[in-house]
């Protein structure tokens, strides 16, 4: 059995945590519910003292509350690791070109998996960037344009964006390294679309238009100017300048992909 006086330290601990208590000591200390009591201080708190049956079963109460606050937070713990393993799992897919389907990658172009997993991951960053920037839902064919200007290489790029944004967007857009492969956009948009960062509604004509959705993934300061600097550019990119590309960015599959349930 434990001593009385073993009980009554448990009892009292608990009172000097409970929120009335600290704000007293808080008060008595200065504002700081770490500082020092000393013993005269100590003796003016005031302590309810009830019989010590009543004593027991207060702290049995709390006690079990406790044990039940520790199980739900392990509990909810659990949840998001097991969450953020399956988004993780899910992007490691896409990473790996495993979300594509074989026939979207032609055989005749092989795509080195370090250069897949740059791709998909700007685009996983980029395109909900752009669409926060945009502050507007876009059209599929608005986004895949972007996109597409995107991956031109520089001398096709930058005077795109300077005649829209200015000697600042080339400026930044100078040095641009990121490079496009066959399947990474259908991959991005299938990982964004099942984990809730982009939102999808389709207009009385059958238009796609994209949104942000509830859990968009983090960006980077650089993503972010990337997306602030071609968001003038949707409607306006010249068709002629992106062909090639947006050829494949606006296949069926991407359409396809958009449309299944998340």
């Amino acid at each position: 059995m434990i001593p009385v006086h073993a009980e009554l330290a448990v009892y009292v601990q608990l009172v000097l945590s409970a929120p009335a208590s600290q704000r007293s000591i808080k008060e008595k200390t200065g504002g700081s519910a770490q500082g020092v009591l000393n013993m005269e201080e100590v003796r003016s708190l005031s302590i309810p003292l009830p019989p010590l049956p009543e004593q027991r079963e207060i702290v049995r109460r709390l006690q079990t509350a406790f044990a039940r606050l520790d199980a739900a937070a392990t509990a909810h713990a659990v949840t998001v690791a097991e969450l953020d393993r399956l988004d993780q799992a899910l992007l490691a897919r896409a990473f790996s070109g495993g979300l594509v389907p074989p026939e979207t990658v032609p055989e005749t172009t092989p795509v080195a998996p370090a250069a897949s997993v740059k791709a998909q991951t700007y685009l996983l960053r980029f395109i909900p960037a752009l669409l926060r920037a945009a502050g507007h839902p876009v059209s599929l064919d608005d986004l895949s344009s972007v996109v597409a200007l995107r991956f031109l290489p520089a001398a096709d790029l930058l005077p795109v964006v300077e005649r829209i944004g200015g000697a600042a967007a080339r400026t930044h857009f100078a040095h641009s390294t990121v490079a496009y492969e066959d399947g990474a956009f259908l991959a991005a948009m299938r990982v964004l679309r099942r984990t809730d960062a982009i939102a999808v509604s389709t207009s009385r004509r059958g238009v796609q238009h994209l949104s942000l959705g509830a859990k968009p993934p983090l960006s980077t300061p650089e993503i972010d100017a990337d997306a602030r600097h071609l968001a003038p550019l949707l409607s306006r990119v010249p068709a002629e300048r992106v062909a090639p590309v947006l050829r494949r960015l606006q296949s069926t599959e991407v359409r396809e992909a958009l449309l299944a349930t998340p």
